[in-house]
């Protein structure tokens, strides 16, 4: 007994140092340690409101230990704005809340700060669009809800090359969502090797979304710039996941080089989807050799810039830029997967090609069959 209490508080004094450097070293090696991702933002908004152009992401800080923060990607961390009981005006403060993965601190995010815009009705005939009786489908395109004052300005916006223009694109969707809900079985499967696989009900969902929302622009007299940002806005609302917002945030890009007025230039075409590549990299964080939709979009690009720099005509520059984009999405097979939820699957995934890529490079070609250039240089 005199052992344990004799120079009892040197011994206590002992045990305290004692423990706080065993703090001192766990620490040391899982310190405490800030960071910052760009995320998507999903909005909720009644159905009598729309928010005019509101961001599609926001940077995000937070903070915990080094060991937990390193998980932290946009699959786990989102941002909402509710904007439910929002009213109608200029320069509406939103608040914004960010959730992320357990352990993780999130620090004060400024709200976003938006116009509000109640939505019009405006009757549209009905067009239906009928496919062979083996195929059992059909689709019926109705009326879109626009912003008042876009309804009364959005014919004034765009010329006959452009209308004309916007009746191609509309059409490119028709053939993506059809030939997508054809591979929604596929594509689950191979995103299921290391993933979720819900790829291919994603992107079916999204190009149904898109290919109505483009049906009803051409209703209204939009021109092809505006067609892509309408499809590219409800393809990312409708789709779900990083995959849709990254969608959306392409079409849009290419949709504002575009324009609304007069027949786009091979040039401009080639810029546009150079516009869309540099959008997802700004946007998703991944670079091409992490076995994305970027190892197949970068070639295609790349391989379409230079046919269209020869002097080659877009649509068959991008015939030629399909091909190479169905090669680089085939050639994932080989990668390990560096971002995103096949991650912690990386070994499982090597042999099989990426979800992404693949469907990717399936709507390249899709889009590539739908514009076919006449002796004129007319598709």
């Amino acid at each position: 007994m005199n052992l344990i209490t004799d120079d009892w508080r040197l011994k206590l004094l002992a045990v305290g140092l004692a423990v706080l450097m065993l703090g001192a070293v766990a620490f040391s090696q899982n310190p405490p340690t800030v960071g910052s991702l760009k995320v998507p933002v999903h909005y909720t908004t009644p159905p009598n409101l729309i928010l005019v152009n509101p961001p599609t992401s926001i940077t995000v800080s937070y903070s915990g230990l080094a060991e937990t923060i390193k998980n932290v990607n946009t699959d786990n961390t989102f941002a909402t704005v509710d904007a439910t009981h929002a009213n109608p005006g200029a320069a509406v403060t939103l608040a914004v809340k960010v959730t992320t993965i357990s352990g993780v601190s999130v620090q004060n995010v400024p709200p976003i700060v938006v116009n509000v815009d109640t939505l019009k009705s405006k009757d549209l005939a009905v067009q239906v669009t009928a496919h062979t009786a083996s195929e059992q489908r059909f689709c019926v395109h109705t009326l879109e809800r626009l912003p008042a004052e876009t309804i009364d300005r959005i014919e004034e916006l765009s010329d006959d090359d452009g209308r004309a223009g916007a009746e191609l694109v509309a059409r490119a969707f028709d053939a993506m969502a059809d030939m997508l809900a054809d591979a929604e079985e596929e594509l689950g499967r191979i995103d299921a090797i290391a993933g979720d696989g819900d790829h291919g009900r994603g992107m079916v969902k999204g190009s149904s979304a898109a290919r109505e929302a483009a049906a009803r622009a051409v209703a209204d007299g939009a021109g092809q710039g505006s067609v892509l940002t309408a499809a590219g806005r409800q393809w990312a609302a409708k789709a779900g996941g990083t995959s849709g917002v990254l969608w959306g945030a392409m079409l849009s890009a290419l949709g504002a080089r575009l324009g609304d007025r007069g027949r786009p230039d091979s040039g401009t075409v080639a810029a546009g989807m150079r516009d869309g590549y540099d959008a997802l990299i700004q946007l998703g964080g991944a670079s091409p050799g992490d076995k994305t939709m970027l190892d197949a979009l970068l070639p295609f690009v790349e391989e379409l810039e230079r046919r269209v720099s020869d002097g080659e005509p877009w649509q068959d520059a991008w015939r030629a830029a399909a091909d190479i984009a169905t090669d680089a999405a085939r050639a994932t097979a080989d990668l390990r997967p560096r971002i995103g939820r096949a991650r912690p699957l990386a070994e499982r995934s090597i042999g099989t090609p990426d979800a992404g890529a693949t469907s990717l490079a399936m709507c390249a070609c899709t889009v590539a069959n739908c514009f076919v250039l006449t002796a004129k240089g007319d598709s």
